[in-house]
């Protein structure tokens, strides 16, 4: 379905229109090069935004029940906006537009520089200055677990998600590329990689 396929194209042109002449070349080269090629089966239907949503609610009531500490309380706030964003998104069956809008959260103080991934939880001294050594140390700890799991459940999400659009894209270049091989074919003017790839399959 070239028109779908295209479809795709037109919203990466849509993020970055500059680049996106550059990244599909790539591709469609690379997808070219290994023409057999295809990415693994995708589960989209597996549940991580609930996961991850659960996650970051749990964390949230554990720190409303203990003494508070405020570059954790940012933290919490930040979560439940990814919290927030991601609820629900794996309910129905996505398009590519809604895949590629999951990819690209709200930027928060809380992620790496130049990426959507979370940035190392590092609060233990804000903790012993506002509870003390001993019970500092120990809020820590269980704040530590609590991002962890956030962090690798999210991960995890944008794993999905990542899967989910790089095996549409592939399926869109695989259409693209299908269509101008069956107009060469139409026109006589298989060329020499055509040739080679016939070769290959027919060892």
């Amino acid at each position: 379905m070239p028109g779908l396929s295209l479809s795709r194209f037109a919203v990466l042109s849509e993020h970055d229109p500059l680049k996106v002449v550059e990244v599909i070349k790539k591709l469609a080269e690379l997808r070219r090069k290994h023409p057999t090629a295809r990415t693994v089966s995708i589960r989209m239907d597996h549940r991580t935004d609930i996961d991850f949503v659960e996650a970051v609610h749990g964390f949230a009531r554990w720190f409303a029940a203990g003494p508070g500490e405020p570059r954790t309380a940012h933290l919490v706030d930040e979560l439940q906006v990814l919290a927030s964003f991601y609820a629900d998104c794996f309910k129905t069956k996505l398009s590519f537009r809604e895949l590629w809008k999951l990819a690209h959260p709200p930027r928060l103080r809380s992620m790496a520089s130049g990426s959507s991934n979370l940035s190392p939880y590092r609060c233990k001294t804000s903790w012993k200055s506002k509870c003390g050594a001993e019970a500092g140390e120990r809020f820590n700890a269980e704040a530590e677990r609590h991002v962890a799991t956030i962090d690798r459940l999210y991960r995890g999400l944008l794993g999905q998600i990542a899967d989910g659009l790089v095996g549409a894209l592939s399926d869109a270049l695989g259409d693209v590329i299908n269509a101008y091989t069956r107009r060469k074919r139409e026109a006589a003017a298989l060329d020499f990689d055509d040739l080679l790839l016939r070769a290959r399959m027919n060892l």
